[in-house]
């Protein structure tokens, strides 16, 4: 063999071993990582999105050290009468976590280790596409990575805000008939601790029933009944749950009865859900609008005019 048969050849094996070392080298970081972590079972059961289980052991080691830089920063910019940035947005994080019921048990410090992770991928992904575009287009411009970076640094958020939203949801279609459940409970004479522990007891499964069920080992505990119930309002930061327990703490703070006044909130959400599907439905035809014009018509359009425009071009 040539000498510059045995270079390529040499060449190739130092290729395949460093491509074999670095797999193993990435393998072993991401099995020892995985192993500090020490995700409990539950959380890692309750995990079904493949990309996230993979990621989250990332995001569980960033957020600590994030979070630690954090603190440092919120504490400093307390100190000289300014508002951190990064600190408001992990604030906002966990309101919003708290609001979607912690998914996957997931801390507001390991969504920013998210939120940083899923940036950086914006970022590699849109520098892998820019370089492949350069090898075809040399005046390829650089603002190409900016939809990348955009993507990156939004989707945590998009995806937090919809979980957030699908939880309220379910909360709010849930109201009317937990307030009737417990306007029956408490007329029939069971106390408002008992009434709780019923219609949790009737629905374990629901988002209300969770919040409820918090609430109630609240009040077990020894908190106060209007301390829990505005602690309910913290959580759920709803317009809906607002009113019903400004009004029980109201009824509580006056001695009033509690099964008139769950009765007219129960007939006002009822209410209040008719008017929002005649109003969805109303907004339908002008959603409808756009797909409509930008879609549909051009395909009839084709269809219909095509063979006669053809035939007016061709003279066939």
């Amino acid at each position: 063999m040539s000498h510059a048969g045995l270079q390529h050849v040499f060449i190739c094996i130092c290729t395949f071993g460093s491509v074999t070392l670095f797999v193993l080298w990435v393998h072993w970081a991401y099995t020892d990582l995985k192993e500090r972590t020490q995700l409990e079972e539950e959380r890692a059961q309750a995990i079904s999105s493949f990309v996230l289980s993979i990621l989250t052991p990332f995001a569980h080691v960033l957020g600590e050290w994030l979070g630690r830089r954090l603190d440092h920063i919120e504490v400093q910019a307390r100190s000289q009468g300014r508002t951190s940035i990064l600190a408001a947005l992990r604030r906002k994080a966990s309101s919003m976590l708290t609001g979607a019921g912690r998914p996957h048990g997931m801390t507001s410090n390991e969504f920013m280790g998210l939120w940083v992770i899923s940036t950086l991928l914006g970022l590699v992904i849109g520098l892998i596409t820019f370089g492949m575009l350069r090898r075809s287009w040399e005046g390829a411009p650089t603002a190409i990575l900016v939809p990348f970076l955009l993507i990156g640094l939004l989707i945590p958020w998009i995806w937090l805000r919809d979980a957030e939203r699908a939880r309220k949801r379910m909360i709010r279609n849930a109201l009317p008939y937990a307030l009737d459940l417990l306007t029956l409970s408490v007329e029939a004479g069971l106390d408002f601790t008992a009434a709780l522990a019923r219609i949790i007891k009737r629905r374990p499964d629901t988002a209300l029933s969770q919040e409820l069920g918090e609430t109630l080992r609240q009040i077990q505990m020894g908190v106060p009944r209007a301390e829990a119930l505005r602690n309910l309002h913290d959580r759920v930061a709803m317009e809906e749950i607002f009113s019903v327990t400004s009004a029980l703490i109201q009824a509580d703070e006056l001695g009033a009865s509690l099964g008139p006044i769950l009765r007219i909130q129960s007939d006002q959400f009822r209410i209040r859900r008719a008017q929002a599907a005649e109003k969805a439905a109303m907004e339908a035809p002008v959603k409808l609008l756009f797909p409509l014009i930008c879609f549909f018509f051009p395909a009839t359009f084709v269809m219909l005019f095509g063979p006669v425009f053809l035939q007016l071009l061709y003279g066939q």
